[in-house]
Protein backbone atom coordinates (compact mmCIF):
# COMPACT_ATOMS: atom_id res chain seq x y z
CA UNK A 1 0.00 0.00 0.00
CA UNK A 2 1.24 3.49 -0.74
CA UNK A 3 2.33 5.82 2.05
CA UNK A 4 -0.35 8.34 3.02
CA UNK A 5 0.09 11.47 5.13
CA UNK A 6 -1.10 10.83 8.69
CA UNK A 7 -1.60 7.12 8.04
CA UNK A 8 1.69 5.66 6.85
CA UNK A 9 1.07 2.40 5.02
CA UNK A 10 -1.44 -0.33 5.88
CA UNK A 11 -0.22 -3.91 5.48
CA UNK A 12 -3.00 -6.46 5.90
CA UNK A 13 -2.64 -9.57 8.03
CA UNK A 14 -4.89 -12.31 6.62
CA UNK A 15 -8.29 -11.50 5.17
CA UNK A 16 -9.35 -8.08 6.51
CA UNK A 17 -13.03 -8.91 5.96
CA UNK A 18 -13.05 -11.90 8.32
CA UNK A 19 -12.99 -12.28 12.07
CA UNK A 20 -14.05 -10.42 15.16
CA UNK A 21 -12.20 -7.97 17.40
CA UNK A 22 -9.14 -9.57 18.97
CA UNK A 23 -6.92 -7.00 20.73
CA UNK A 24 -3.86 -9.22 20.22
CA UNK A 25 -4.41 -9.57 16.43
CA UNK A 26 -4.70 -6.24 14.59
CA UNK A 27 -5.74 -6.61 10.94
CA UNK A 28 -3.33 -3.96 9.66
CA UNK A 29 0.24 -3.06 10.59
CA UNK A 30 1.13 0.54 9.72
CA UNK A 31 4.62 1.64 8.68
CA UNK A 32 6.31 5.01 8.22
CA UNK A 33 7.19 4.47 4.55
CA UNK A 34 7.07 2.25 1.48
CA UNK A 35 10.62 0.92 1.48
CA UNK A 36 12.18 -2.16 3.06
CA UNK A 37 13.62 -0.03 5.88
CA UNK A 38 10.19 1.36 6.90
CA UNK A 39 9.51 1.19 10.65
CA UNK A 40 6.36 -0.01 12.37
CA UNK A 41 4.48 2.98 13.81
CA UNK A 42 0.92 1.79 14.45
CA UNK A 43 -1.73 -0.84 13.97
CA UNK A 44 -5.41 -1.06 13.12
CA UNK A 45 -8.36 -3.34 13.71
CA UNK A 46 -11.12 -3.83 11.14
CA UNK A 47 -14.37 -5.55 12.18
CA UNK A 48 -17.70 -6.23 10.48
CA UNK A 49 -20.22 -5.16 13.11
CA UNK A 50 -23.01 -3.85 10.88
CA UNK A 51 -23.72 -0.19 10.13
CA UNK A 52 -25.47 0.71 13.41
CA UNK A 53 -22.67 0.64 16.00
CA UNK A 54 -18.99 -0.20 16.41
CA UNK A 55 -17.77 -3.37 18.13
CA UNK A 56 -17.12 -3.40 21.87
CA UNK A 57 -13.36 -2.83 21.44
CA UNK A 58 -11.00 -2.14 24.31
CA UNK A 59 -12.22 -1.65 27.91
CA UNK A 60 -13.34 1.91 28.65
CA UNK A 61 -14.50 4.64 26.31
CA UNK A 62 -11.18 5.92 24.96
CA UNK A 63 -11.11 4.01 21.68
CA UNK A 64 -13.21 5.43 18.88
CA UNK A 65 -14.07 3.47 15.80
CA UNK A 66 -14.87 4.90 12.37
CA UNK A 67 -16.10 3.63 9.03
CA UNK A 68 -15.11 4.25 5.46
CA UNK A 69 -18.50 3.82 3.82
CA UNK A 70 -16.93 3.51 0.37
CA UNK A 71 -13.36 3.13 -0.85
CA UNK A 72 -12.28 3.67 -4.44
CA UNK A 73 -9.77 1.06 -5.67
CA UNK A 74 -7.58 1.38 -8.76
CA UNK A 75 -8.44 -0.88 -11.71
CA UNK A 76 -4.71 -1.05 -12.44
CA UNK A 77 -2.99 -1.56 -9.08
CA UNK A 78 -5.83 -2.62 -6.77
CA UNK A 79 -4.67 0.03 -4.26
CA UNK A 80 -6.99 2.55 -2.63
CA UNK A 81 -7.25 5.72 -4.73
CA UNK A 82 -9.47 7.65 -2.34
CA UNK A 83 -11.75 7.47 0.67
CA UNK A 84 -15.23 7.63 -0.88
CA UNK A 85 -16.73 6.58 -4.18
CA UNK A 86 -14.65 6.83 -7.33
CA UNK A 87 -14.94 10.02 -9.33
CA UNK A 88 -15.42 10.02 -13.11
CA UNK A 89 -12.14 9.40 -14.88
CA UNK A 90 -10.37 7.79 -11.89
CA UNK A 91 -10.13 4.35 -13.55
CA UNK A 92 -11.31 2.63 -10.41
CA UNK A 93 -14.17 0.80 -8.78
CA UNK A 94 -16.11 1.68 -5.63
CA UNK A 95 -16.62 -0.85 -2.83
CA UNK A 96 -19.24 -0.42 -0.10
CA UNK A 97 -17.68 -1.09 3.33
CA UNK A 98 -20.22 0.62 5.60
CA UNK A 99 -20.57 -2.47 7.82
CA UNK A 100 -16.86 -2.46 8.69
CA UNK A 101 -15.47 -0.46 11.59
CA UNK A 102 -11.81 0.56 11.91
CA UNK A 103 -9.72 1.54 14.91
CA UNK A 104 -6.15 2.88 14.74
CA UNK A 105 -3.74 2.60 17.66
CA UNK A 106 -0.46 4.51 17.79
CA UNK A 107 1.09 2.49 20.61
CA UNK A 108 4.41 1.39 19.11
CA UNK A 109 7.33 2.60 21.28
CA UNK A 110 8.43 6.01 20.03
CA UNK A 111 5.12 6.65 18.23
CA UNK A 112 2.39 6.97 20.87
CA UNK A 113 0.39 10.15 20.44
CA UNK A 114 -0.10 10.90 24.13
CA UNK A 115 -3.23 13.05 23.89
CA UNK A 116 -5.04 10.20 22.09
CA UNK A 117 -3.32 6.96 21.01
CA UNK A 118 -6.47 6.15 19.00
CA UNK A 119 -6.29 9.33 16.88
CA UNK A 120 -7.36 8.68 13.27
CA UNK A 121 -4.37 10.37 11.60
CA UNK A 122 -0.97 10.63 13.29
CA UNK A 123 0.21 14.27 13.03
CA UNK A 124 3.89 13.28 12.67
CA UNK A 125 3.46 11.15 9.56
CA UNK A 126 4.10 14.12 7.30
CA UNK A 127 3.66 14.35 3.49
CA UNK A 128 7.38 13.69 2.96
CA UNK A 129 7.63 10.87 5.51
CA UNK A 130 7.96 10.52 9.27
CA UNK A 131 8.91 13.57 11.32
CA UNK A 132 12.17 13.75 13.23
CA UNK A 133 12.07 13.71 17.03
CA UNK A 134 12.53 17.49 17.18
CA UNK A 135 9.74 18.38 14.72
CA UNK A 136 7.02 20.70 16.13
CA UNK A 137 4.34 18.09 15.31
CA UNK A 138 5.35 16.32 18.55
CA UNK A 139 4.86 19.42 20.73
CA UNK A 140 1.49 18.36 22.15
CA UNK A 141 2.08 14.65 21.81
CA UNK A 142 4.37 14.01 24.75
CA UNK A 143 6.95 12.47 22.42
CA UNK A 144 9.73 10.47 24.02
CA UNK A 145 11.84 9.85 20.91
CA UNK A 146 11.89 7.15 18.24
Amino acid sequence: MNYATGMGTHHVRGNPLEGSFDPSRPKFLQYDGNGPDAKLVGMSWYVNNGPAAPPEGFPGDNDWWHTHEYLCFSNVTGLVIRDGQCLPGQNGYSVYLGNYWMLHAWIVPGWPWQPDVFIGHHPCLLPGGPASHDDPCWDSGGHTGH
